[in-house]
């Protein structure tokens, strides 16, 4: 168990690092220029932004705008940095933004609001007051997450954003790398968002990068790449990478929390009592189970072969006899079974009343081949019942079927439905999708590891493997058969449940068995000879009684190809 959430976990962790590893940048912005108009009567005259890189790969912006409003009446500006991008794996990848002042160009500071959560709406300026012509405002914040590791320590941002409704007469940035730094490369590119112009100038000099652009139209933007050599700067842990995508990334939360649940629950509730643990053999069936009680008990479900061996078990107990027939056909000979029906024998329990009546109906005898798509009807109150026979003997809480069932639905569903809610709130359907196929084969193996069995079912399963483990050695055990010549066809349905058949009729090669009366057929009796005949009745018996009329057919980094509004950073703002 550990290993297998240990395997999930860093499968998990592997999509989360490689994920972010490569951004795409799609970002998301405040006002488009799709649905905004430009603005008249005013420019800024120079966007004038600082990118000062620690070691630790956080950066703080300054960014000194200046703007002439001319004879223009405006309470001031607006500017919005979007936060939240996806990387390559359509995952979120969400910045960590921190304001550290807004002042004007004397550093006094300025009356400014701050909102939003994906992109951050910063409106500077009063209400109760208007301004006209030149004026400078200068906004200083923190980015943690903005550096891309990739062959460089890049620095890929767009650093006026292609919001502004209004003309840049001039874009300059300037980026200092830590002390000591060399080797810086640069490029950049102005135009509208998506544009590879590369109209504009770059360079580096030591520790220092710088850009320019002129001439800026509404909704045109600079955007600069500066790449360092790779270990510049310290790259996150993995263990931080993991918890930052876990935090913009709900649905992988969820998932992680679903899994320590199903632990938790599993590990207080799920997991068989304690008993004993020593399987000795056990010379007859434990507690007088029948071989299709056994058949539930061993595996929790009721299959097939529990229905066809309770048939064969009925026969061997006396309730009917079966006869080996041929039908004459075109094409040859065709193989059938006569069921005879014989009241010398009651049933032993409500489950062999129902075998009987779905195999006999108000006749006496019945062939095999005209149950065809007639049985199939009473299969579900069959299995139902032999759980029922099982239940009253106190091996299990509620029907183990039923319970995996129900537990690996609820598995699904509830984290499912949790991770669709965290998507919708942080915006990121990719992660609910991706979360929800790591969490499916958990939850399978989750309900169907919930153990249902009582104490008394342990120890019943534990007598059950000791017959089992009678029959697989039963060549040990030889001078037991001489004593009961019944022995081979009474546990034979018992050895079909184990699929032991050849390993028991083998154990009695060479001693003197009586063949059964309750059998009729056309070949020389032998072990061998009837265990595998007892196999074939038991497949054409399972392929009869399933068969229904509705079964029937009918015939990338910026150096590589980078462009405008590309990398982190963008936004724009206007004025107000």
């Amino acid at each position: 168990m550990p290993k297998l959430a240990g395997i999930l976990i860093s499968i998990i962790g592997a999509v989360f690092v490689l994920g972010g590893a490569s951004l795409a940048c799609a970002q998301e912005t405040g006002p488009s220029s799709a649905n905004a108009s430009a603005e008249t009567g005013w420019v800024i005259k120079n966007y004038d932004t600082t990118v000062d890189v620690a070691k630790d790969a956080d950066f703080v912006v300054t960014e000194k705008i200046a703007v002439d409003f001319g004879s223009l009446q405006k309470h001031g500006i607006y500017r919005f940095i979007p936060l939240k991008y996806n990387d390559n794996a359509g995952q979120n990848y969400q910045l960590r933004f921190k304001l550290l002042s807004v002042t004007d160009g004397a550093n006094h500071p300025i009356n400014y609001e701050l909102s939003g959560w994906n992109t951050k709406n910063i409106k500077i300026g009063d209400a109760d007051r208007t301004i006209s012509g030149k004026q400078t405002y200068i906004i200083k914040y923190q980015i943690k997450r903005g550096i891309r590791f990739l062959e460089t320590d890049e620095l890929y941002w767009n650093a006026t954003g292609n919001e502004w409704g209004v003309p840049i007469e001039m874009a300059e940035v300037t980026v200092n790398y830590p002390a000591g730094t060399t080797e810086i490369k640069t490029k950049c590119f102005v135009g509208a968002s998506g544009s590879t112009n590369q109209q504009c100038t770059a360079g580096a000099q030591g520790n220092t990068a710088t850009f320019g652009a002129l001439n800026l139209s509404a909704y045109e933007g600079l955007t600069i790449v500066a790449g360092a050599p790779a270990g510049t700067l310290t790259k996150p842990s993995t263990v931080t990478q993991i918890a930052m995508t876990l935090a913009d990334n709900l649905s992988y939360l969820v998932l992680l929390l679903s899994l320590i649940a199903f632990i938790y629950i599993w590990y207080i509730g799920g997991r068989e009592p304690s008993g004993k643990n020593t399987v000795a053999p056990e010379f007859a069936p434990p507690d007088n189970l029948s071989p299709s009680m056994m058949g539930v008990l061993k595996d929790e479900r009721a299959d097939m072969i529990d229905l066809s061996v309770g048939i064969i078990h009925l026969a061997s107990r006396g309730s009917m006899t079966i006869k080996e027939t041929e039908t004459k056909k075109l094409l040859g000979k065709s193989k059938d079974y006569e069921f005879i029906k014989k009241a010398s024998k009651a049933p032993d329990s409500q489950f062999d009343k129902e075998l009987l009546e779905a195999i006999f109906g108000g006749s006496n005898t019945k062939k095999l081949s005209e149950l065809k798509n007639k049985f199939y009807f009473h299969i579900p109150e069959l299995k139902r019942l032999v759980f029922d026979d099982v239940l009253k003997k106190g091996y299990f809480n509620g029907n183990p079927t039923t319970k995996k069932a129900s537990a690996i639905a609820l598995g699904i569903i509830i984290p499912t439905g949790l991770m669709f809610l965290s998507a919708f709130i942080s915006g990121s359907i990719v992660s609910a999708f991706i979360s929800v196929i790591l969490l499916v084969p958990f939850a399978i193996w989750f309900g169907l590891s919930m153990s249902q069995k009582t104490p008394a079912g342990v120890e019943a399963l534990r007598q059950v493997r000791g017959f089992r483990m009678f029959i697989y050695t039963a060549e040990r055990y030889r001078a037991k058969f001489e004593e009961d010549t019944n022995m081979f066809t009474r546990f034979l349905p018992y050895a079909m449940v184990f699929g032991l058949t050849h390993k028991w009729a083998k154990a009695f090669k060479g001693l003197d068995v009586r063949p059964p009366d309750w059998y009729s057929g056309h070949s020389t009796f032998n072990t061998l000879l009837f265990a595998n005949l007892m196999n074939d009745v038991s497949r054409d018996m399972n392929s009869t009684m399933v068969s229904s009329p509705h079964s029937q057919s009918s015939g990338s980094s910026g150096f590589g190809g980078g462009f405008s509004g590309g990398g982190f950073g963008g936004g724009g703002g206007g004025s107000w």
